[in-house]
């Protein structure tokens, strides 16, 4: 369970304002742009209890914020930020060792994403159960974050990750080193409104022709790619499922609820992905969006969404 107003008392906050100070060190998150970095706070009660304040930009060339409300994605990068934090942070995981995400849902009020005058302070509540190696060594990470928008609860959202050491992700990779390329953009994105975007660099999919299905378009990208990466990375493969979500309902425009994805194993970056969702079938019932590649299945997400028009 997420903290409490008790819990937050046990980790002796004077105010919510101590968590928004200063954006964390960006090695502890895997970003190499200090303004990509989310999240501004870190406490725990050295229980396995961890207490996160994160700070959501109101204007952000990419993260971009419509009728009202903040891009889902924002949450999805905070919780993401947040888990490698408690990694390297709590649980003492080297610099260098990558955690690779199994596993990543969340469900969110209906108020959750609304914006503030300028930005918005959320505070992540953190509960962890660290898997071992021989009771040593970190394996992985299973937490369940409980998201607030000041002394209201918004939403809770739910990772499993792995912890994997340089060693062991080069054995994992090797034979597909030589298949590595520039990264793999097909034709023109279908049009930055239809998937929530004001500009068409944001646009991670492509059209096929046919209205279920894209090709994704894995290029380089300032937020996407913030560092090199040898694999197309799970932030792209949601974003692509958020888009996927918004083009379908097109032109009615949608809130996501919640999302639930799952990651199978590593796409590759020079050769295509293939993204498919199912008929849009009403609020309040899931659908499911998979990507492919050379006819694997690499992720599939589970999204509900709510109509606004």
């Amino acid at each position: 369970m997420g903290l409490t107003g008790s819990g937050l008392n046990a980790l002796h906050l004077n105010h919510e304002g101590s968590l928004f100070e200063q954006t964390i060190p960006r090695q502890l998150v895997h970003r190499t742009a200090v303004t990509e970095v989310l999240i501004t706070g870190f406490s725990t009660d050295g229980a396995g209890t961890y207490l996160l304040g994160a700070q959501w930009p109101l204007c952000h060339r990419f993260y971009r914020s419509a009728d009202g409300r903040h891009d889902p994605f924002l949450l999805v990068e905070s919780v993401r930020q947040a888990g490698l934090l408690i990694g390297h942070a709590g649980y003492d995981v080297p610099a260098g060792h990558a955690f690779v995400m199994d596993h990543l849902a969340f469900e969110i009020s209906a108020d959750a994403l609304a914006c503030d005058t300028t930005h918005s302070d959320v505070v992540l509540s953190a509960s962890c159960n660290p898997r071992r190696r021989g009771g040593r060594a970190l394996k992985g990470l299973d937490f369940t974050m409980e998201l607030y928008r000041g002394s209201r609860h918004a939403g809770t959202a739910r990772a499993r990750a792995r912890c994997i050491s340089p060693a062991v992700l080069a054995r994992l990779r090797a034979g597909q080193a030589k298949r590595f390329g520039q990264p793999f953009s097909p034709g023109p994105p279908v049009p930055a409104e239809s998937v929530g975007k004001a500009n068409a660099e944001d646009v991670v999919l492509a059209a096929t022709g046919d209205a279920e299905i894209w090709t994704l378009r894995c290029r380089p990208h300032p937020v996407l790619f913030d560092h090199p990466m040898d694999h197309v990375p799970g932030n792209l493969m949601i974003e692509a499922m958020l888009q996927a979500t918004r083009n379908r309902y097109w032109p009615h425009r949608v809130s996501v609820r919640a999302l639930s994805a799952d990651f199978h194993c590593y796409a590759n970056l020079d050769r295509p992905v293939t993204v498919h969702a199912a008929d849009p079938i009403g609020d309040d019932k899931p659908f499911l969006v998979s990507l492919t590649q050379d006819g694997e299945n690499v992720a599939d997400g589970l999204i509900t969404t709510t109509t606004l028009n």
